[in-house]
């Protein structure tokens, strides 16, 4: 999706869909804890994956603004800014949650600062001066068990084809799982366990911590 979006619209367009799209999901969820709608609450979360899938294409963007001798140094900025965001992110959420009322408002503190933030991205994605559009097609090579093979061809659908892609695609994915299922109902199983909203707060940001603290 975001490989197509960015080769038609190019780079600032593309984020600013990433955007529009978070801030759909927001609304959407906010309005799901009004009606108290659990099917609408998931809904809205699929909105939110993709445009984190966007959003996730900013740490190679980068290599693209800066001169070749910071590439790397400027990979590990963008992506290190999770260790921030693993605290902010779940502090503000703890420190909204209630604002609007201990009925099925209790978290709409939560999605209204999710807006703000995704405000703030749009702000901050407008204000860079992003390369021109990329190229419609691409050379990809590969090696594969007939020998070395070389071809011009859209680099979507050649990737889908690949074993190359296919493997490492489903294994990310299945670590992915496994990280982010126990993680979601982590706060909830300590709270069952007899330990404090603080307690489960410091563990899920040390958790979040732990996911992006290596890019240093």
């Amino acid at each position: 999706v975001s490989e197509a979006l960015f080769r038609r619209e190019g780079r600032k367009v593309g984020f600013l869909v990433s955007v529009a799209l978070g801030l759909f999901g927001t609304v959407l969820g906010g309005f799901s804890l009004m009606v108290e709608s659990p099917g609408l609450n998931v809904f809205a979360t699929f909105f939110f994956g993709v445009a984190n899938g966007i959003a996730f294409v900013l740490r190679f963007v980068a290599v693209e603004l800066v001169p070749e001798a910071w590439a790397a140094r400027t990979v590990t900025l963008v992506v290190s800014g999770g260790v921030l965001a693993a605290f902010v992110g779940p502090e503000t959420a703890n420190a909204t949650k209630g604002i609007f009322g201990d009925d099925e408002r209790l978290y709409m503190g939560v999605y209204l600062m999710t807006f703000i933030f995704y405000v703030a991205n749009a702000v901050c994605v407008t204000a860079v001066q992003f390369p021109a559009k990329a190229s419609e097609t691409h050379i990809l090579s590969v090696t594969a068990s007939q020998g070395f093979v070389r071809d011009t061809v859209s680099m979507d659908k050649a990737l889908l084809k690949l074993r190359e892609f296919l493997v490492p695609m489903l294994i990310a994915t299945l670590a992915w799982a496994v990280m982010a299922v126990p993680m979601s109902v982590v706060r909830v199983g300590m709270r069952d366990a007899g330990y404090s909203d603080r307690q489960s707060l410091t563990v899920i940001e040390l958790q979040f911590c732990a996911m992006y603290a290596p890019n240093f």
